[in-house]
């Protein structure tokens, strides 16, 4: 049986190139959803920590601020978005619609040979 998820938006794998930047130091993106981001970080910010970033997604630059939900060391750290700007929520959701166009679209087969 799955274990209980207090996620309200399903979490979607972000290729490589997209990051988070803030004053206590920067890390790749691992997932992200509308309602927050796993940032990979060898030495992660302890749970309940309030701060401000900055997401890289694609070629928007995106101010938000979170709290640590989830503290993996070593390994990176669970965020929830607080307060995004009007910008910044649309930002957002422009980047993970087209996630979700993505993972939607059917992956293209191979041509046959002909025989």
């Amino acid at each position: 049986m799955p274990a209980y998820d207090k996620r309200i938006a399903p979490r979607l794998s972000v290729t490589a190139g997209n990051y988070v930047v803030y004053t206590e130091g920067s890390g790749g993106i691992r997932d992200l959803s509308g309602g927050g981001v796993f940032i990979e970080d060898t030495a992660p910010l302890p749970e309940g920590t309030v701060f401000g970033f900055e997401l890289r997604l694609g070629t928007d630059l995106v101010p938000v601020r979170g709290v640590v939900r989830r503290c993996v060391p070593r390994v990176g750290m669970g965020v929830q978005f607080q307060g995004l700007s009007g910008d910044s929520r649309n930002k957002l959701e422009r980047f993970v619609a087209g996630l979700e166009r993505a993972l939607r679209q059917p992956k293209q087969a191979g041509a046959s040979p002909k025989t």
